[in-house]
């Protein structure tokens, strides 16, 4: 009997992980799960067909079932596998509706940016452990972009991989032995899966990507590749790696994460700024046409993911007393901008 893999969130990498999964040579039965009526009947317009034109490569169109999230709710069913691409300030409100189908046996996979998530989940969702489901964190460095004006089609012009890890609950649980991470590894998005001892480093390394060129495109409304063309990039590169880099080492220091990954690496690679920025114009040149999602959640006046990615190393720096100033003036910047179009546009 196939999997069954229920996806929450269709946007760009939500739409992609799920248009993979169905592409697999034994695919699971995959779901989506759309916010209301209108949007599934906008997806039943379009013969509820997903397409992901990958760079290349001709389109690849996938017809995926939907259900609206409150029919979802209210059906007899539970949730095997769920995948979550919904940004995360509409990720807890997702969850909390969705939760009563889950057990400790379901297997959920996050796509959000940022950190700090798991503390909201245990938190807010599921404070008893004893029922709290598998929950599987990941970093992409894939771009993806929605096609304007044809709907439900995506721009898969930037591959990467999609590096996944399983918070284990102990020592006998390990990321590559888990079902829905298996079936991860069979698509072509490059899955990675590691030990959380690894994992958080590789969120550290994309968090410190998320917060540099988020956050300069979404204040300048840039594509990637004109990123490269602004007078002031290396520094405010430069500076914003110089306090992520500050307060997450004295985060591992002080709150004794342990970190599988030698110190002359960590020191090399991880913690050198001049390597990140390097990364980083890697990543800019290898998603050149693409733009990142919060430019796109701007120019759609949604509300944007700086405070889990900014927003989280300036929390982080102030149970310290670090000062971030460039992290805290690009928050300001970006919700400065929102605010702005929305009010131009009569949202406000």
């Amino acid at each position: 009997m196939a999997a069954s893999i229920h996806v929450v969130g269709a946007g760009n990498l939500g739409a992609t992980v799920a248009s993979a999964l169905g592409s697999i040579v034994r695919p699971p039965v995959v779901t989506l799960i759309l916010r209301n009526q209108e949007r599934l009947a906008q997806y039943v317009q379009n013969d509820q067909v997903l397409t992901v034109i990958k760079q290349g490569q001709g389109p690849n169109r996938k017809t995926i079932p939907a259900v609206v999230a409150g029919v979802a709710e209210g059906r007899d069913m539970q949730i095997a596998n769920l995948v979550v691409g919904t940004k995360v300030p509409q990720t807890i409100p997702a969850l909390t509706k969705l939760a009563p189908l889950m057990g400790r046996d379901t297997n959920v996979l996050f796509l959000q940016n940022g950190m700090g998530l798991y503390e909201k989940l245990c938190e807010q969702i599921w404070t008893n452990p004893s029922v709290r489901p598998n929950l599987i964190f990941s970093t992409s460095t894939h771009g993806v972009k929605t096609v304007l004006d044809t709907p439900f089609t995506y721009n898969h012009s930037g591959i990467g991989d999609l590096k996944v890890s399983l918070i284990p609950r102990d020592s006998s649980d390990k990321t590559e032995e888990n079902p829905l991470v298996k079936l991860l590894v069979d698509t072509d998005l490059n899955t990675v899966p590691l030990p959380y001892s690894e994992f958080f480093i590789a969120q550290f390394e994309k968090l410190v990507v998320n917060s540099c060129m988020n956050a300069i495109s979404a204040v300048f409304t840039a594509y990637n590749s004109e990123l490269l063309q602004l007078a002031g990039l290396d520094e405010f590169l430069f500076n914003i790696i110089s306090e992520n880099i500050n307060v997450f080492k004295t985060h591992i220091a002080r709150a004794e994460i342990p970190i599988s990954i030698p110190q002359n690496r960590l020191d090399e690679y991880y913690f050198n700024v001049k390597a990140n920025i390097d990364h980083i114009k890697f990543l800019i040149n290898q998603n050149a046409t693409s733009t990142t999602s919060m430019v796109q959640d701007i120019e759609a006046l949604r509300d944007t993911e700086i405070d889990n990615i900014n927003g989280y190393i300036v929390s982080l720096a102030k149970q310290y007393d670090i000062p971030t100033p460039y992290n805290q003036i690009f928050i300001s910047l970006v919700k400065s901008k929102l605010s702005l179009k929305r009010f131009r546009r009569g949202q406000a």
